[in-house]
């Protein structure tokens, strides 16, 4: 089974990757989120191109997909009124979303099946950290109020799992964060360490505790580039389960005056699990060997 992982798109997605991947050998494609720059209409912009997709697709959305600039700025500074004290108008925005992906596949606490691999959608719109954020959009929705409700749905899901798992969320779990530039360590405030999400942790541990088979854990939300300065660990193996940050931002760059589009691929075989960068050249839809390295 091969699929294609797309880090966070902040606007850059266009007709090229269209072409590319619906003529691609892919047999589906997982969407980490954060569709836009900063503005909802943004947001449906890119969503209505996504949707031209051909292949099997599910998203998981991003703290920037279907919230404000004000909410954003309240869970920054953990301010209750710019937040919001009622979910509604955040999940209007969110059923926008999905109209305009679909037939992608919306996700956040759900599982999608395809071809004997069930992928588990962590928390949506996670900003990572301690906090929950977007709660009353969570709890209008879900009925999440706390990182502990959120890790007990979580819980309940890997449950109704089968066998094979791959975790998808905006941002990857907690626990493998100590240092600014590790895979989910947090660079724009160093002294705040891990950035993972506690509750996908929990999640995660249950599931292996439960006897699943853990394929991987993709995620992203942390940049590849680190404020400051230098690269991001994107892909480490532990527990013979493979965790993947796709954020490369911008994913569409210039290399040697021509554009180029990233994006990871995960092939699954019955024994083993490969994990490789992809850069496809805009001019003529070749595969390029680049050397951003891993480390």
């Amino acid at each position: 089974m091969q699929i294609a992982i797309i880090g966070d798109i902040h606007t850059n997605w266009n007709s090229t990757d269209i072409h590319y991947f619906n003529q691609s050998s892919y047999d589906l494609i997982l969407i980490c989120g954060d569709l836009p720059g900063r503005l909802h209409t943004q947001t449906l912009t890119i969503a209505s191109l996504l949707s031209k997709l051909k292949k099997p697709a599910v998203m998981i959305p991003g703290n920037h997909d279907s919230t404000t600039v004000q909410q954003l700025v309240g869970e920054i500074i953990q301010k209750p009124s710019l937040i919001g004290k009622t979910g509604k108008p955040q999940l209007e925005r969110v059923d926008q979303l999905a109209l305009s992906l679909a037939p992608i596949q919306l996700g956040g606490y759900s599982i999608h099946r395809f071809s004997g691999i069930d992928i588990l959608t962590t928390r949506p719109h996670s900003m990572g950290g301690p906090n929950l954020s977007f709660q009353p959009y969570l709890k209008h929705r879900f009925s999440v109020e706390t990182i502990e409700d959120s890790a007990n749905l979580l819980k309940k899901l890997v449950d109704q799992t089968n066998q094979d798992i791959i975790f998808l969320g905006h941002n990857g779990p907690s626990g493998l964060g100590a240092d600014r530039s590790d895979i989910f360590g947090c660079d724009f405030k160093p002294e705040m360490g891990d950035f993972g999400d506690t509750d996908s942790r929990i999640a995660l541990d249950y599931a292996i505790q439960t006897g699943k088979k853990v394929k991987a854990f993709i995620g992203g939300h942390m940049h590849h580039h680190l404020r400051g300065g230098g690269k991001r660990k994107w892909l480490i193996q532990e527990n013979d389960i493979w965790f993947v940050n796709a954020a490369r931002v911008p994913r569409i760059f210039k290399h040697n005056h021509q554009l180029i589009h990233h994006h990871v691929r995960l092939i699954i075989n019955s024994d083993s699990v490969k994990v490789n960068p992809v850069f496809v050249s805009a001019t003529d839809l070749s595969e390029m060997s680049l050397s951003e390295p891993i480390i």
